[in-house]
């Protein structure tokens, strides 16, 4: 069971595609750098214990709308170093 997903910015990742955590109950949180520009509304689909951490100051523009309707919710303007004290 994963619960807790940390991508660093250095990471290779650049989007999160769709159905990508269907359903991933167990997940907790998850940190995103900014550098990942793209989520897909349905990304998260099914994550109802999730809660995103990003180094962003707000939804980006390819993050799609609806991208966190299944979550707890997004924090915003999290470092890595704040998200790993977490």
């Amino acid at each position: 069971m994963v619960k807790i997903i940390f991508f660093t910015s250095s990471t290779l990742v650049f989007k999160i595609s769709d159905n990508s955590f269907l359903n991933c109950t167990s997940l907790e949180k998850i940190y995103i750098p900014k550098k990942v520009a793209t989520i897909t509304k349905t990304s998260f689909k099914g994550c109802v214990n999730l809660t995103i951490y990003t180094d962003a100051t707000s939804k980006l523009t390819k993050w799609a709308n609806g991208y966190d309707a299944d979550i707890q919710g997004v924090v915003f303007s999290v470092t890595e170093e704040e998200y790993n004290s977490l």
